[in-house]
C-alpha cells in the first residue's frame, strides 16, 4: 500500500465515525450504504469540491495544501492527535522532504532551545533544551507562551 493509500484509508475511516447530524446536516431520508457523512458531505462542509476530495480519498493526489487538510480536519472534527496524524499522512504522500528540513532546524541548534511551530502555532517537533522555553512539550497543541519581538 503506498502512502497516498494510506492516507485515502485513514480519511475513510475517520468519514464513517461522523454522522452527519454531529456536524448540522438533516439524517436524510434514504438508507446509507455505509455509516458516517459521504464524501459529497465532507466536500461541502470543508469547502472543497467533491471530485478533488474523492481524488483525495482515493490516493490520486500527491500533493494536498495545508488549508485544504485543515478544511478536512474540520468537516471530520479531527482532534490534536488525528490532525497532527493526517498532516504526517499528507506529509509521506508528499515526499519527506520538506517535513524533514523544516525539523532539521530544530536539531540544529544544539546549544539553543528551540521549537518548530506551524501556522496556528501547533508544536511540531524540539530540541532537548526546548523546555527552558516553556514547559508544555505536548506535540499537536498550541504553544502557549508570549512570543517577544523587539525592533533592532
Amino acid at each position: 500500500m503506498n502512502d497516498a493509500a494510506r492516507l485515502g484509508d485513514f480519511l475513510r475511516s475517520q468519514r464513517c465515525l461522523v454522522t452527519p447530524e454531529e456536524v448540522g446536516l438533516p439524517p436524510g431520508t434514504s438508507q446509507r450504504r455505509v455509516p458516517g457523512l459521504r464524501r459529497e458531505e465532507v466536500a461541502l462542509l470543508g469547502g472543497i469540491s467533491h471530485d478533488y476530495y474523492a481524488r483525495i480519498e482515493q490516493g490520486r493526489v500527491r500533493r494536498v495544501s495545508p488549508a485544504v487538510l485543515d478544511a478536512i480536519a474540520r468537516a471530520l472534527l479531527l482532534d490534536n492527535t488525528q490532525r497532527a496524524h493526517l498532516y504526517w499522512l499528507a506529509n509521506q504522500a508528499a515526499g519527506q522532504e520538506g517535513a524533514d528540513a523544516v525539523r532539521h532546524v530544530a536539531s540544529s541548534m544544539p546549544s539553543l532551545p528551540a521549537v518548530v511551530l506551524n501556522h496556528r502555532h501547533d508544536v511540531l517537533d524540539w530540541n532537548p533544551l526546548q523546555p527552558i522555553l516553556c514547559a508544555q512539550r505536548t506535540r499537536g497543541r498550541r504553544y502557549r507562551t508570549s512570543i517577544v519581538r523587539t525592533n533592532p
